[in-house]
């Protein structure tokens, strides 16, 4: 019977879809690129030998791991190295290349656009990019030692020349701490005159009545000390202490320092300072098992 109505159309439909892999003697499970309707969609073949499909056939197709019809399941392993190819013929390779601007973002994979991927034109190694109102636009490198300064909102950045560096004659005034300048950086040549008021010295833990002093290689502090201790000198190359009023220091109402006191009895053993004489207010009392060793050519006067 001769055929009624059209003849088919005779045009390719473009390539189908081609996924290769390599057994290894004991894989059954190999998973497509694109979904699969059915077995009879799919060619399989194995060392150029087409597989038949079906149940107790050569292979069946299964979803995969996301629930997707992309899983070859063969009967028995392909050998070892074994070529295998599967063709889709219901997903057409796409080999178009797109046109220009019809690329969206929602086209774009998250994470898709890496540095790799940006090209500004003229690019060289320490630009930087900033949003110049419509687009993204690239700044050359500025000159060494420059820093990136804003000029507010609605302005496009630029490099500037640092004005706090105060090898610049810049004013740095109440904007450094100690964590801001590096050690030695700042010379006595480049701090004006009464500019390091108490304000702008800070030591660890400070507190009212703490002093000063050089340490050798610094200033440290020493904490304040007893109420009524006086800071007392224990010679050059050593730290100064706080320490008790000498035993016998002038006393008296106001500025009349004319009572020297000493106690009445002496409890622990004493030796006087070699070279030294001695002279207490009697009278005095020794207690018993204490010595009072007076070196010879000296003398222990009690009036």
């Amino acid at each position: 019977m001769p055929y009624i109505g059209k003849g088919p159309i005779d045009r390719s439909l473009g390539l189908n879809e081609k996924n290769v892999f390599t057994g290894n003697g004991s894989e059954t499970e190999f998973d497509i690129t694109s979904e699969a309707l059915s077995e009879n969609a799919l060619q399989v073949f194995v060392d150029n030998v087409r597989q038949e499909p079906g149940s107790g056939k050569a292979f069946t197709l299964g979803v995969d791991g996301s629930s997707a019809m992309k899983r070859i399941t063969f009967s028995a392993p392909p050998a070892n190295l074994a070529e295998i190819y599967v063709l889709n013929s219901l997903r057409t390779q796409i080999t178009e290349t797109p046109s220009d601007n019809t690329i969206t973002s929602a086209k774009i994979v998250g994470n898709a656009v890496t540095g790799a991927k940006i090209a500004m034109g003229s690019d060289a190694q320490g630009d930087v990019l900033f949003y110049g109102g419509t687009d993204y636009e690239r700044l050359a490198a500025g000159t060494s030692g420059q820093f990136l300064k804003t000029q507010g909102a609605g302005a496009d950045p630029v490099w500037g020349t640092v004005s706090t560096d105060p090898t610049m004659g810049g004013d740095i005034s109440g904007t450094a701490s100690n964590a801001q300048i590096v050690a030695n950086a700042v010379t006595s040549n480049e701090i004006a005159n009464n500019a390091v008021t108490g304000a702008k010295i800070a030591m660890t833990s400070d507190a009212q009545g703490d002093v000063l002093f050089y340490g050798g290689t610094d200033y440290e502090r020493l904490a304040a000390g007893t109420s009524g201790y006086f800071l007392k000198t224990l010679g050059s190359g050593a730290d100064p202490a706080w320490a008790e009023v000498p035993a016998g220091a002038p006393t008296g109402g106001g500025t009349e320092k004319v009572f020297y006191e000493n106690e009445n009895s002496v409890d622990t053993d004493y030796t006087l300072t070699t070279n030294y004489n001695a002279v207490s207010a009697g009278p005095v009392t020794v207690a018993s098992g204490v010595t009072v060793t007076i070196p010879a050519g000296q003398a222990w006067v009690i009036v």
